[in-house]
């Protein structure tokens, strides 16, 4: 797979052998079924071959309040959104491709 790649020379948080990449965040709300584009960026750590979707399935991404200011492009005028799970469904995508290599919606 071909990826588009992050200069990271001055993060200094990566790690050798770690790459930044670009991704699309494909991003639904599951009440109205709308799915807006976020793009993002992800970690190939040294040894893989596909970014970690660690952020968006467990860290903080994962939260439909951080998910709902992402499909809002941060419009901060929107209701504030509890913190939870289920209102909104992300895949995220190779823009290079348009492949899905983690997928939470059909």
């Amino acid at each position: 797979m071909t990826w588009n790649i992050i200069d990271t020379s001055k993060l200094n948080w990566m790690k050798a052998g770690d790459i930044r990449v670009e991704v699309v965040a494909m991003i639904r709300d599951n009440l109205t079924m709308i799915v807006k584009e976020h793009p993002t960026e992800c970690t190939i750590y040294a040894g893989e071959t596909v970014p970690s979707p660690s952020w968006w399935s467990e860290g903080n991404a994962c939260c439909d309040c951080n998910r709902k200011l992402f499909f809002t492009e941060d419009d901060l005028s929107e209701e504030e959104t509890p913190c939870g799970d289920g209102g909104y469904s992300v895949n995220l995508v190779n823009p290079v491709d348009d492949n899905v290599f983690y997928r939470e919606f059909e």
